[in-house]
Formats: C-alpha cells, structure tokens, sequence
C-alpha cells in the first residue's frame, strides 16, 4: 500500500505532488459544550402564525421580536443575557417556542387600588413580579402633594406600561382608582405573583391594595422537547413552575440513567440527557414543594426563592446561568456559594433557610438550598430530586456530578469517533500497514491517557484504577463488535468540613 496519495498510484509521467490533511493526535479532550434549552410561550399578541421552530438567541431583542417582551423567553434572556455584557457568554441559547393547548387557558391578572389624598411629595416604588424595574426602567411615580387617588392610579397605569420588558400589560379607563394588570401571556407560565409597593417610609397619607389571579391552562410542552431531537441541550429552562405534570414530562422524556435498562435521553444509544430547572417561591419548601414521588428520578432541579417574588422562569435563569459558565469551563467545580446574578429579596429573612438543619432536611428530600449573605441569595446546594432511600450517598443527586459524568462520556464519546467507529478490528499484535485501523491495545493505549487526562482536569480520582478496570476485546461472537467495559472514581467536593480543636492553659515552665 502507497503510503502517499499525494500523485494517483495509477501516474508514469515524471511529477512532483505534496498535500496537507488534518491530523488529531492528542488523546486530550474539551470539557462537553453546555447549551441551554428555553421553553416558553409566547405573548398572546405574537401568537397568530406562530413558528414552533426552535431557534437560536443571543440578545433579549431577539426574543421580543418572535415572542414578544415580557415573554417568559424574554425575561429568561435578559438574565442570561444581560444588557450589561457577561452572563453565559457565548454558550448557545436556543428557545422552544410553544402554544397553548388548552383552549381556555386565561391569563393571569392583578388589581392596584388606591385610596386617599396625597400629603406630602415622595416616591413610590412598585414592585411587578419581584421586580421594580426592568433594566433600568422603573415601575416608579412621582407623589405631588394634594395627588387625588385617581391621578395616583394614573401615574401607576403610565409608569407601569411604559416598562418595555414588563410581564404586564395595563388597563386604566380614568374613572376610577383601579388599574388592572393582565400578564402578556397566557397559562401557567404567565403567572406573575401579587404586586406590591414601597413607600421608602412616606405613606404620604396614600394606601394601596392589591389582589391577583393566577392564569391556568397548558402548554404544548411534549412538541417542544420532542424537537429536542438529535440535539444535546444540556440545561433546560422550566417556565411553569412546580406544576406536577409539567416536571412528569420532563422525567419521561428524560428517563432514567438505570444500570441495566436507561431510558429516554440517558438511553445508550442516544445518551443526550439534560437538567430541568424549575422554582417556586416559599421559605418552606420541605413542604410546599413536593417531590418525594420523584426520587428515583435525576432530572427536575428545584431552584429556591425564599421572600424574592421573581416569576418562576427568572429565578430558574439565575440558576441556569451561574451552572452554564461553570460547567463549560470548569466542570470540576460546582456553585456552591455563588450568589444569584439578578434576584431581589423583598425583606431580610429567608425563613427556614437560615438554618443548617432545615437546608441538610432539604437536601435529604431532594431539594436545593440558598442562604442569604450580604444582601444576596447564594447557592449552599444545589441537587436533583433523586434520593433513593437505599442509597446513603445518593449517586446523581448533585447536578455537579452529573454534569462531571457527562463530561466524561463526551471526552469518551470523541476518542471514540476518532480512533474505533467504522475502523478495521484488527488482533493484538497485527503488523498492518492500512489506515483506519484499531486493536484492543491500541484502544487501551489512547483509553489510558484520557484516564490520566481527566485526573489531571479534576474530573477524576485515581487514574491508575480506571486502568486496572479497563478491559477490551473483540467479540467472540461477532467480527463487527468492539467491547469496552471501565470504572472511574469522581472526584469529590469540599461540602462539609469538620474541624476539632483542643485547647488547653498555659502554665508556665
């Protein structure tokens, strides 16, 4: 065989030829590629001719131009994304769009009554979906002393509807104190929360009530995570928050990282699975958030938002992005302690949060913690639902290791379609002049230096063992299989540290 097919084999006449190809010969491999799924509705004016496309998005305008502003696609973006620069950089963001299928889906809505006569000159600030502004544009009004209630209620109707990416549009007719808010979309998605307002300690004489309604209806979430497809979206934004069937889908699609038999997305064969975020608002999520049907599973990642009246989507944003940049450039770390980007808490208290053991009894059920610290909400925990009882230390519980054993299989998954798929099986010890070749040892040889390779990443413990496990082999049975079999030990994190000191006197020489 030619060792060069620079000049065709087939040439006589007297030529000189010379090509360059490319070569890969390093047994070194990148950390997995991190894409991050959004699934959202769009607003009802956006809905008529609506594509449910998928399609990729680096700005929050991108949204807003398909979606809508104020769509939950959008308020996730602008937090990924933010106008500032930063966030997730450019780690690929892709929205599902979906429609509602239930015909009578409703929007959800909030009433702002005001009462009284102004008796002084301040500022009040509202606050809409835990916010009081949008990038910069303040849900804000300018008190004048002797303001009647209606030219209050005027006020909030203008400052509240000119918040470009509000969640809200607002509906005043001038005739009395009540202004009406109703959410851009519909269902369980476009849930808002109640209003609320700060007086920065000057009622001036002014009083505000408020009351809400939560819109319902479903989505067609099954079309968009069918459009998954070939795709590996690794981190999936859940905009509807703990609605059971919602996180069910999610689990089915997903399936099961099972020993013997996996399911859905962790199937071997496909092997794409993904991590679905998801939160509630409650500073007892041991009970408000249940979970504990859910523990066999390793997909729903419960993000909390103790006293931070975020929407649901805003507060799973939060978490998606701070996970998104770790794990595509150090997967051996994991969140712990990193404050949420753009969360505001409404008070100084988390509740049960601030205690040690409320957060181990959360964790122990499934669900992440935060603390509070400095005016922020940082990550302590951050866990799938999966706690099997029979488990002391549950396998795929923190999204850190997983995301460690994804990384793993995708460095595997490299060398693999490099040096074995569609290559010629050839035994131990061939002296062979073709290309394209492999041989159990050849493997072992390249199997070996990723071992070492991700020791040295962090990612694993150990390498030596990985390669005494390490067996490969042509199948006996058929010429066409090549059999690996390894273990590897994951590297752990510094979670707890405990510490005794002995102290004494001293009592001189």
């Amino acid at each position: 065989m030619s060792t060069s097919n620079a000049v065709s084999e087939s040439a006589r006449a007297a030529v000189v030829g010379y090509k360059i190809t490319k070569g890969d010969y390093s047994n070194s491999t990148p950390n997995l590629p991190q894409r991050i799924a959004i699934i959202s509705p769009a607003n009802t004016d956006m809905q008529t001719g609506l594509s449910l496309d998928p399609f990729t998005a680096v700005t929050a305008s991108a949204v807003a131009a398909k979606l809508g502003a104020g769509s939950p696609a959008y308020l996730a973006m602008r937090i990924l994304r933010p106008l500032t620069g930063g966030g997730v950089s450019g780690i690929p963001t892709v929205v599902y769009p979906v429609v509602s299928s239930d015909i009578n889906a409703t929007a959800s809505t909030a009433t702002i009554t005001v009462s009284g006569t102004s008796t002084a000159n301040c500022t009040h600030y509202f606050y809409i979906g835990g916010r009081n502004n949008i990038d910069g544009q303040y849900y804000a009004i300018s008190v004048l002393k002797g303001n009647t209630a209606l030219a209050i209620a005027a006020k909030i109707a203008a400052a509240i509807g000119s918040v470009y990416g509000s969640p809200v549009k607002v509906t005043f007719d001038g005739s009395t104190e009540l202004v009406t808010l109703t959410s851009k979309c519909k269902g369980l998605a476009s849930i808002f929360g109640t209003p609320k307002v700060d007086v920065n300690g000057v009622s001036a004489g002014l009083s505000y009530a408020f009351t809400s309604t939560d819109g319902t209806g479903a989505d067609d979430v099954e079309t968009a995570l069918g459009k998954f497809e070939n795709q590996w979206n690794t981190l999936v934004i859940n905009p509807y928050g703990s609605d059971s069937t919602v996180l069910d889908l999610m689990e089915s699609v997903n399936g099961r990282p099972d020993p013997d038999s996996p399911t859905g997305r962790y199937a071997a064969i496909v092997f794409k699975p993904f991590l679905s975020f998801f939160s509630k608002s409650t500073t007892d999520p041991v009970t408000d958030v249940s979970v504990s049907t859910r523990a066999s599973d390793c997909t729903n990642v419960y993000c909390p938002a103790p006293n931070c009246f975020l929407t649901p989507v805003e507060v799973a944003a939060n978490v998606v992005r701070l996970v998104a940049t770790i794990a595509q450039d150090s997967p051996n770390l994991d969140v712990n302690d990193k404050a949420y980007p753009d969360a505001v808490v409404l008070g100084t208290g988390i509740g049960n949060y601030h205690g040690w053991d409320y957060r181990d009894e959360a964790v122990k059920a499934g669900l992440s913690t935060v603390d509070y610290v400095g005016g922020d909400l940082i990550i302590k925990d951050l866990v799938t639902t999966y706690n099997p009882t029979d488990e002391v230390y549950p396998q795929f519980a923190y999204v850190r290791n997983l995301i460690l054993d994804w990384n793993i299989r995708y460095a595997y998954r490299l060398l693999e379609a490099t040096h074995v798929v569609n290559h010629t099986l050839v035994p131990d010890g061939t002296v062979v002049s073709a290309e394209e070749t492999i041989s159990p040892s050849q493997w072992k040889g390249i199997l070996h230096s990723m071992f070492e390779d991700l020791a040295k990443r962090g990612l694993i413990a150990d390498a030596d063992f990985s390669k005494d496990s390490l067996t490969v082999s042509i199948s006996s049975s058929n010429p066409d299989r090549f059999e690996t079999f390894f273990r590897y030990k994951r590297t752990g994190i510094a979670r707890i540290c405990s510490t005794t000191a002995e102290a004494g006197f001293y009592y001189g020489d």
